[in-house]
């Protein structure tokens, strides 16, 4: 595939029905204000961009399908947003196949990309913006500048949700662009040879989607119309998925160290019995569950192998997911 791929990238609106995509579940919400990100850390500061690639520390450690990842990374022209690298053979999210720029037509930048890390360990969240991005296909194909659109992606510590968010978007060249309808999640995709093992793909009613995959980049389903201002599509982990729509509830919760040879603590601050599950990063459960007491609890992890791992502690309220790297 010889086109340049954009892929960006990512909880109380209309939801529709969940739908399985590789270890992801698909949901979409709509009716969510869009918030601009006036007061990140702009990337492209005081330059008119146009073939950007950047590697953003993330504040944390997060998953991209199978792979470990600490920064964000991201390329105005390649298959990255969230991806798991900028090279070789990664796992990457893909909202919309376009290969975007400033807007500008003189030397004053008008499409800042800036980012922000927001909240607290364990709960940080990663968000991204492109504001009033052009398109190179606009001014490649009618020498005008005049399309924009305005999106972030966003990366949610322990959980690993990923999130493409939607704001305001003026195309009028751009709309009949099926290239920039195409939205997903590529696993194992080759950004040398651009292949890969499977692309999944969103299709039909961009407020409702469906789920498809394709072995073809220029085959494989688009949504009819690029999504409206206040759209969500949302990745969730399999792992993750019971937590949508409940309580966090991190606060009762401590969990040390995070690099355990033998014994991993709970802390736990409330009277009810809660529960612990030990997972391997892809969601599957390694080790039976254990109930969980008020105050300090012990957990074996001697017999596991070195690696990472995840902990999901579960109450009649809700559920918290940390992660540990066992030695």
């Amino acid at each position: 595939m010889k086109k340049a791929l954009l892929l960006l990238a990512v909880l109380y609106a209309q939801l529709s029905i969940a739908q399985s995509m590789d270890i992801y579940t698909f949901k979409v919400e709509n009716g969510k204000p869009y918030i601009p990100l006036s007061g990140g850390t702009n990337l492209t500061a005081g330059k008119v961009w146009d073939k950007e690639k950047f590697k953003i520390p993330l504040g944390f450690m997060a998953d991209i399908g199978d792979r470990t990842v600490t920064d964000f990374c991201v390329a105005t022209y390649g298959v990255f947003a969230p991806a798991s690298d900028t090279e070789s053979t990664i796992n990457t999210f893909c909202a919309g196949v376009a290969y975007i720029r400033d807007r500008s037509m003189n030397s004053i930048p008008l499409s800042p990309i800036r980012y922000e890390i927001s909240g607290t360990s364990p709960n940080k969240i990663f968000k991204l913006e492109f504001f009033s991005v052009g398109f190179k296909g606009e001014m490649d194909g009618n020498g005008t500048n005049n399309d924009s659109a305005d999106f972030q992606v966003w990366l949610y510590e322990s959980s690993n949700i990923v999130e493409f968010r939607f704001g305001p978007s003026n195309l009028v060249y751009m709309k009949k662009s099926q290239w920039l309808r195409k939205f997903g999640y590529f696993k194992e995709y080759d950004t040398r040879a651009f292949l890969y093992n499977k692309f999944y793909c969103l299709g039909g009613d961009p407020a409702n989607p469906t789920i498809d995959s394709a072995s073809s980049v220029a085959a494989a389903p688009t949504v009819n119309t690029y999504p409206e201002n206040g759209t969500v599509y949302r990745f969730v982990p399999n792992y993750s998925l019971t937590s949508i729509g409940e309580v966090d509830v991190s606060q009762y919760f401590k969990v040390y160290p995070t690099m355990v040879q033998q014994e991993l603590f709970v802390a736990y601050g409330l009277p009810e019995q809660a529960s612990a599950q030990v997972m391997d990063i892809s969601g599957r459960a390694v080790q039976s569950p254990v109930m969980l007491q008020s105050g300090s609890n012990h957990l074996d992890m001697g017999s596991l192998p070195a690696g990472q791992y995840l902990i999901r502690l579960a109450t009649a309220e809700g559920n918290a997911v940390y992660r540990f790297t066992k030695l």
